[in-house]
């Protein structure tokens, strides 16, 4: 273990060319000395105290401009000189410590410079001292706290905690109490003395532990404080061990256990508010903020939704998702959002039992809620495509003949669907509203550009006069025979009528009207027939199960470590998550 000691270096009290103030200082163990400065003391006492066999290995000294500049005369007897304040200091330590001149390292500091050239200078100062400790391998870090300009102390901090980010251990932190006045009773001055300022600068590990617990559910900078903390009192020791407990549980996403950690939780913090003693003080103040963050787990410890937007809210992504997936479908049984009739559960009940699952412990419910595709599915799909855009295509072409609205066209898809494959057909085209009103769009520019109507188009037109110029292979074609024809209705003639009704390929056309065929889920179907109920309108049930499913999908991506990339990512897992449950609340309010 190397040893290295940091401190801002003060200037001298001279008084005519003599030492000012010359302080003696116990420095434990039984020695009294003269010192010259207080950084003086600081490193006498830590040379006293370092663990047996091991020395100080490197001293870096923060040098102003002040403490190097020009010499002065001083006539201190065995010091007798010209010297600026940091050759003099280091002239009084090699006298103690002679290995002094190969161990320092001076760094230059401006204590005149402000905001982001300060910090810079930070910085820099720290990865000097970080490289140093990159190449001798552990370092236990020292400080004296007690030189320098009044800005010293939290330019010091801040390089002590940027070093114990990276890994340095934290030793000794000195300040030295010069006394000028205290005697005791025989009127003799009492020596000064060095104190040991650990403890307080670990105060700050106490807090930034707490924010750490308050904000990601960690525990480990609040259990390493009290690491060190010999006699801990009975309430604050189980406040302690619920607080770990839970941090792990967090972490695990038992359900059970983790429900159980929050009321272990919630029980510790109220015998430590209430039995606290004399040595927990320390982490009396910082029981609020937890209450504040946590309260809303406390007072509703049995809501999963709260549990869910608790994870959310401190982007335990993960956790979420596996309590959403895992307890969504029961929140909606038992707040009776979806009840099963007894046609519905035997209907259930039979699926189980032909897919060789009927053991599975899970609310019959839930295996609506995980329908799957099949490749059989998947080829009606593309039959009823393959029939239905050529049909398309015939109203394109007549679409000049007779004005219709988006009303019209909707049924129409809806009557081909029917006459193809039934009443009772499972097959949906989910987007059918915006495809008939881009049909009626089409329809109306038809009309339009007979009467030789130009520019004022809806959005919904100008797309379709866009694709039809933008094609890539016949590009630079259409755009020549557009232009070409300029007598009313000549374009529509010759362009668009002969392009759309004729010309496009089905492939194209599909790709262009975004054509969305699915097979009706077993929601659906089940609802329809009467088997399953539900108290909200089935496009607000779809929504909790469209977004049911797809979060289902993102948690098997993270949890079977697939291949495939999120569909949604980071925001839009938060986003539909939140979106879902605020469905559900609905409808769980919905009298």
């Amino acid at each position: 273990m190397k040893n290295i000691m940091l401190l801002f270096l003060s200037r001298l009290s001279l008084r005519g060319n003599l030492i000012g103030t010359k302080p003696i200082y116990d420095l434990g163990q039984g020695e009294l000395v003269e010192t010259h400065t207080t950084n003086e003391s600081a490193v006498r006492y830590l040379l006293n105290h370092l663990p047996a066999g091991e020395k100080l290995d490197r001293l870096y000294i923060f040098a102003s401009q002040n403490v190097q500049g020009k010499p002065r005369q001083i006539d201190e007897p065995g010091f007798e000189g010209e010297y600026n304040d940091l050759a003099y200091f280091i002239q009084r330590i090699v006298q103690f410590w002679p290995e002094a001149k190969e161990s320092i390292q001076v760094e230059n500091y401006n204590e005149n410079l402000q905001g982001q050239d300060a910090i810079g200078q930070i910085m820099d100062m720290s990865r000097d001292i970080q490289a140093y400790g990159q190449q001798q391998g552990d370092i236990r870090l020292h400080a004296d706290l007690t030189g320098g300009f009044r800005s010293a102390n939290m330019a010091m901090l801040n390089i002590i905690k940027l070093l114990q980010y990276s890994g340095m251990e934290i030793g000794h932190l000195l300040y030295s109490n010069m006394n000028r006045d205290k005697k005791d009773g025989q009127g003799n001055v009492l020596p000064s003395y060095v104190e040991d300022a650990r403890s307080i600068y670990s105060m700050l590990d106490l807090v930034s532990g707490a924010a750490e617990f308050v904000r990601f559910g960690s525990v480990d900078s609040i259990m390493e404080y009290y690491s060190h903390v010999k006699k801990k009192s009975p309430v604050l020791d189980e406040l302690l061990r619920a607080m770990d407990n839970f941090a792990k549980e967090v972490k695990l996403c038992h359900y059970g256990t983790f429900k159980e950690s929050i009321y272990q939780l919630q029980q510790a913090l109220d015998n430590f508010a209430r039995e606290k003693q004399g040595t927990d003080m320390l982490l009396e103040p910082l029981l609020y903020r937890i209450h504040r963050e946590y309260d809303a787990i406390f007072d509703h410890a049995d809501d999963d939704i709260a549990l869910i937007e608790w994870c959310l809210q401190r982007d335990y992504i993960q956790q979420a998702m596996i309590l959403y997936t895992e307890r969504v479908v029961s929140l909606l049984v038992d707040n009776q959002v979806l009840d099963l009739t007894v046609a519905g559960e035997d209907r259930l009940r039979k699926d189980r039992e032909k897919a060789g699952r009927a053991n599975l412990a899970t609310d019959l419910i839930y295996d609506i809620f995980v329908d799957v595709r099949t490749n059989t599915d998947n080829s009606v799909i593309d039959k009823l495509k393959k029939e239905l855009l050529p049909e398309i295509k015939k109203l394109l072409q007549d679409a000049h003949k007779e004005y219709h609205d988006s009303i019209f066209y909707q049924q129409f898809l809806q009557e081909f669907i029917q006459k193809k494959y039934g009443q009772e057909s499972s097959l949906v085209l989910r987007n059918i509203s915006p495809l008939a009103e881009k049909l009626a769009a089409y329809n109306h520019l038809a009309h339009s550009m007979l009467q030789g109507q130009a520019g004022g188009y809806t959005e919904l037109e100008e797309s379709w006069l866009e694709y039809y110029l933008s094609r890539e292979s016949q590009g630079e074609t259409n755009s020549a025979t557009f232009a070409k024809y300029q007598k009313p209705g000549m374009k529509y003639k010759f362009c668009l009528n002969k392009y759309y009704g004729g010309g496009i390929k089905n492939k194209d056309l599909d790709r262009f009207l975004n054509i969305s065929v699915e097979l009706k889920t077993r929601l659906e179907s089940m609802l329809e027939s009467g088997e399953l109920l539900c108290k909200l309108p089935i496009e607000d049930i779809l929504k909790i199960y469209n977004g049911y499913r797809q979060i289902r999908d993102e948690r098997n991506i993270s949890s079977h470590a697939k291949k495939q990339k999120s569909q949604l990512g980071f925001k839009g897992i938060k986003d539909t998550i939140q979106k879902s449950l605020d469905a559900i609340k609905g409808a769980i309010n919905k009298e």
